[in-house]
């Protein structure tokens, strides 16, 4: 990661650390728990070594492994499947809603059966899902919702933070994201008993604080800590979210001014530096723009259809499905930088 922020109170803290004891699990990573918890506007943030982590400890603490599946948009952040199927389980495709080019619960049911635990939700560009709507759907049918925040640090629905409608959420802090310390992830949530495990599974089984419900035996958790020194980053570049945000608000509103963006979800607020459309890239290049894909068709990638996907999950390799809004998006959804 190169720093050009060139931030004099990031190389205090800096100096700060290198003249310090601490390893992991200092003052550095309580202050940026807190300020991960702050910005999502929830109770509780754990920050750890990166984004897949963060998902791990979640899928973790969830009891998720082998013989369960986790509904994931056919066309998603890698981080959804590919951390599904690294602990076990299966993620099952499910296509996004061709309007919004997310997953809704009527795209969610087609892939529930009675071996879902989960469903992951994207905010593909900083575009909100419906989160009340998932989150009654995922209260009525048992599984457990888990909200990908890493498009959308600052995004809001119906006077309320994403993160918050969720059992948990997860979020990366790593390389072309609004707050970027180079590799980093936060855990999410406003559940005090959560909270506790997911601090075990990243701590190598070790409960946390005076007091604590958990013991050492009950727990086989992995060493998914996150270094002082990236900690240290992680409350300035979090702070200075509103002054990222208002650029995006701005760049938004000269796409806006040449092409349609993707429309917000339930009165969402875009927290992505580009702004999502869909539209032929040699067209949006001739009008100046930069453009860059967003997600990958996951339910193509041929991980699912190896023999390491076999012994990771011990489910068959998954067979080529149309997913035709998913395989859209993968082909005309862009973010756009003016």
């Amino acid at each position: 990661m190169k720093n050009t922020r060139r931030d004099p109170e990031e190389k205090r803290r800096l100096l700060g650390v290198l003249d310090a004891e601490w390893g992991t699990i200092g003052p550095r990573f309580a202050e940026a728990s807190e300020a991960a918890a702050k910005a999502a506007k929830v109770a509780f943030g754990l920050c750890v070594c990166s984004a897949s982590a963060a998902l791990e400890v979640i899928l973790r603490a969830f009891n998720i492994g082998r013989g369960d599946e986790v509904i994931v948009a056919a066309w998603s952040d890698r981080f959804d499947s590919l951390t599904c199927a690294s602990v076990g389980a299966v993620p099952a495709f499910a296509d996004v809603d061709e309007k919004t080019l997310t997953l809704t619960p009527e795209t969610a049911e087609k892939a529930l059966s009675d071996r879902t635990r989960a469903l992951i939700a994207d905010l593909p560009g900083g575009n909100p899902c419906d989160a009340a709507a998932l989150s009654d759907f995922c209260r009525s049918r048992g599984i457990r919702f888990i909200v990908n925040l890493s498009d959308a640090w600052g995004t809001g629905q119906n006077g309320r933070s994403i993160a918050s409608y969720a059992d948990a959420a997860f979020a990366d802090l790593g390389a072309g994201r609004l707050a970027d310390v180079g590799l980093a992830g936060a855990v999410l949530t406003d559940d005090p008993e959560l909270i506790d495990l997911f601090y075990a599974y990243h701590n190598c089984g070790r409960p946390r604080g005076e007091g604590a419900t958990l013991s050492f035996d009950e727990i086989i958790g992995g060493d998914l800590r996150i270094a002082e020194w990236q900690s240290a980053l992680i409350p300035g570049r979090l702070a200075a979210l509103g002054e990222a945000l208002a650029a995006c608000g701005e760049n938004a509103r000269m796409v806006a001014a040449r092409f349609a963006p993707v429309p917000l979800v339930s009165g969402g607020v875009s927290s992505r530096c580009g702004t999502l459309v869909t539209e032929d890239a040699a067209k949006l290049r001739e009008a100046g723009f930069v453009v860059r894909p967003l997600y990958e068709l996951m339910s193509r990638a041929p991980v699912f259809g190896s023999g390491f996907y076999f012994k990771s999950t011990g489910a068959e390799p998954k067979k080529p499905r149309s997913f035709p809004a998913s395989e859209r998006a993968a082909e005309k959804a862009l973010l756009c930088f003016a």
